[in-house]
């Protein structure tokens, strides 16, 4: 009574299509934030899916789906320490340097590469090292 097809776990219908299943989606969706919650590397996920969930996908599609909801595996969320530790380790250089604060925003955008850096991730940052500017 082996059923080949039951041996083959089901592969995943392309999760990038806007017409896909949308049960599937949100399920995958589900298990998705509760797995990334557990500081799990991408390819950890893929395997993880594969085998807990009988869920096959690519890495890229993993990629589409964790954008789509702003969640971040374990090294994108080890890169934005990274960076955020950067923009730290400036504001104290500025800060000790004596500049002014409103130069401080411009001069963070450039050198550390961040143009989306604003005078509000400023005050908090100082916030949190305990500057008084």
């Amino acid at each position: 009574m082996n059923n080949i097809n039951n041996d083959i776990a089901p592969t995943l219908p392309d999760i990038n299509h806007p017409k896909q299943n949308l049960n599937c989606i949100a399920r995958i969706d589900d298990i998705l934030q509760r797995e990334c919650q557990n500081k799990i590397s991408a390819p950890a996920l893929v395997e993880l899916l594969k085998s807990k969930y009988q869920i096959v996908c690519t890495l890229d599609q993993l990629k589409y789906r964790l954008k789509k909801l702003n969640l971040h595996t374990y090294q994108h969320a080890q890169q934005s320490d990274t960076k955020k530790n950067e923009i730290m380790g400036q504001i104290k250089s500025c800060h000790t340097r004596g500049l002014q604060k409103k130069e401080v925003v411009p001069y963070i955008q450039c050198v550390c590469d961040v143009p989306e850096f604003t005078k509000n991730k400023l005050k908090t940052l100082c916030k949190e090292m305990g500057l008084n500017w």
